[in-house]
Order: structure tokens, then sequence, then C-alpha cells
């Protein structure tokens, strides 16, 4: 490989010649490349949908255009489904928990019964 060989680049600048003046055989004609093809132009960006308008706050008779009622800020569940339903989820992670150290840490549990003088399970 004593020859030198221009490259064709896609970045669309011309290939330079070698600095060595050998003569170069001709490619034939039938296998060409093609010319590349531009590249496509970047689509522009989509402007931002704009945010939505607040709701207005449902006001009470006898209070002034822009005032809430406070009470209303702190909202607790009235359904006395949901309250029981949060009790359990509260009583059951706390058995978990307990029952997680209790297996995994036994030794912990006898110490603290130890310490409350209390029977050894």
């Amino acid at each position: 490989m004593d020859q030198s060989v221009a490259l064709s680049v896609d970045s669309g600048q011309t290939p330079t010649p070698p600095s060595d003046p050998a003569p170069q055989p001709a490619p034939p004609s039938d296998t060409t490349p093609p010319p590349p093809a531009p590249a496509p132009a970047p689509a522009p960006a989509p402007a931002p949908a704009p945010a939505p308008a607040p709701a207005p706050e449902d006001e009470t008779p006898g209070q002034t255009p822009g005032q809430t009622d406070d009470s209303s800020s702190a909202q607790s569940p009235s359904n006395p489904l949901v309250i029981t339903a949060g009790v359990i989820g509260v009583l059951t992670a706390l058995a978990a928990a307990f029952g997680a150290v209790a297996h995994f840490f036994p030794n912990l549990i006898n110490n603290v019964l130890r310490q409350l003088r209390l029977p050894r399970f």
C-alpha cells in the first residue's frame, strides 16, 4: 500500500488530493457512488401548552368574594369506612414491624424482657 487514496467525506467538504502526485486509475463509470443526500432540517420544537386556569373556590353565603372558610383547608375523612380502614392499616403495619423484629432479632426481645423482668419466650 504505497499509494494514498482519497476517501469521500460525508460532511460536504471536497476531499483533498493526496500529497503524492502518483497517477491514480480512474474509477469505472458504472460504480460511481451517488452524491450524499442533504441532511433534513430539524423540526422546530412545539410550543408548550399554557397552564389551565385555576378553578374558583366555592364560597359559602355571607362571605365576600375571594374569602375562603378556614375550616375547609384541613379536610378530614368523614366516611366511617375510611377511618376504619386507616386504623386497621396502621395496626397491621405495627404488627408486621413487631413481627419482623421478633423474627430477625430474638435476642433483642429477650434482652428487653430481661430488663423489664418479664418471662422470656
